[in-house]
């Protein structure tokens, strides 16, 4: 029995982009400032009105972070899709998670740092933990074609 399946890293890495966090922004003299920017949950210290709690989980707050939790969600999509796709090589997958990898990298400074001692770490680690299920994910290709698709006309 196989326990990684294209099914199970798919979902794997679709809870992953959504639990990690994708911005942190720490405070240096103190952390009761420090912010976590996560898909499904926020560190805001007392910036929940409900509750003393300063973990946040509301729908809200993640449909507006959506744009940059995004390219979590599109790594675990390409895993799932590149996993049923023969002529995919290994090289075209390392490369679009990359490009993934960046495109989060760079949403992500779009949410300012605030000014003074604080320290502002983008935090893409989807499109790096995907890169661990390449030999699951991509075939080895045997052949570079089928031998029906090489005619001569």
């Amino acid at each position: 029995m196989q326990i990684w399946t294209s099914r199970r890293i798919a979902a794997f890495l679709s809870i992953w982009a959504l639990a990690t966090p994708f911005k942190v922004i720490l405070y240096l003299s103190g952390l009761e400032y420090s912010l976590i920017y996560a898909g499904l949950w926020l560190y805001l210290p007392g910036g929940n009105p409900f509750s003393d709690s300063s973990l946040i989980f509301s729908g809200f707050i993640s449909a507006t972070m959506l744009p940059f939790y995004a390219p979590g969600l599109v790594v675990s999509y390409f895993a799932w899709r590149s996993s049923k796709d023969e002529n995919l090589t290994r090289t075209r997958y390392f490369e679009i998670n990359l490009m993934l990898v960046l495109i989060q990298t760079l949403l992500t400074l779009v949410i300012p740092c605030p000014m003074g001692n604080f320290l502002c770490i983008p935090t893409p680690t989807t499109g790096i933990i995907a890169l661990f299920f390449v030999s699951r994910i991509v075939k080895e290709i045997e052949m570079p074609w089928k031998e029906d698709d090489c005619r001569v006309s």
